[in-house]
């Protein structure tokens, strides 16, 4: 993830414990330039509009320049079949970027690696305060639903169940553009516009388990349903 844009196929490697990216894909999504000398198997990459942000990388060595500054770095890059893929922190701080890497906040518990250059303008206060706000206007929302809000016995104590969770929301987590907070469900605040996201998981009566990340519509009238109504 890049500025909390979803990169699919991102081709992520581990060596020895360490995250390698391709340095073409994520210096191009975060505006940069790559140039490539095959026969010395040296990288230049640099940062569009942004003076000084410059790295000089060569496979297999160790050895680089980072803006300017020679430095070792923790793992050498690696020429894989043709293409070359870096420690992610390296390149993301030598662009002043943010970076996690995050297991359980991806579906099926996925490893995910963001990479974030963006202003964060969203405290973690903030975005308790906005995440309650939208959850009340939600849940008011989700009252008028009579399909769920029956009057029933079930029905009162499972809508109980999701004032509780809303009233007690609270941080958890965070990657590198989100905040990640608990509450009805797993709720991810994005750290630099403030927009919210659901994450939850469903089991359906054939055994099967679904998990997603969707944007929070205050507006939708079945935006509680999953997981508490529907399963």
């Amino acid at each position: 993830m890049i500025n909390n844009n979803f990169i699919p196929n991102a081709d992520i490697a581990i060596k020895n414990g360490y995250s390698l990216v391709l340095i073409r894909l994520v210096t191009e999504e975060l505006g940069g330039r790559v140039n490539w000398d095959a026969m010395n198997n040296t990288v230049v990459i640099e940062s569009s509009g942004t003076i000084g942000k410059k790295i000089v990388l060569k496979a297999g060595d160790r050895n680089a320049v980072i803006n300017g500054k020679p430095v070792v770095l923790p793992f050498a890059p690696q020429l894989i079949d043709n293409r070359v893929y870096v420690p992610s922190r390296t390149v993301a701080e030598a662009f002043g970027a943010d970076i996690s890497y995050t297991v359980g906040i991806m579906p099926f518990s996925n490893p995910l690696l963001s990479i974030d250059t963006r202003a964060k303008n969203v405290t973690k206060e903030k975005a308790i305060q906005l995440a309650s706000n939208a959850m009340i206007q939600a849940f008011a929302t989700f009252l008028k639903n009579g399909k769920y809000a029956d009057g029933s016995y079930t029905s009162n104590k499972t809508l109980a169940e999701i004032k509780q969770r809303i009233n007690s929301i609270s941080y958890q987590d965070e990657t590198a553009g989100y905040w990640i907070l608990s509450g009805p469900y797993e709720i991810l605040v994005d750290k630099s516009t403030g927009a919210i996201f659901f994450k939850y998981g469903t089991k359906n009566v054939s055994g099967s388990y679904m998990e997603g990340i969707s944007p929070v519509d205050v507006n939708d009238m079945d935006v509680f349903a999953k997981g508490y109504f529907l399963g």
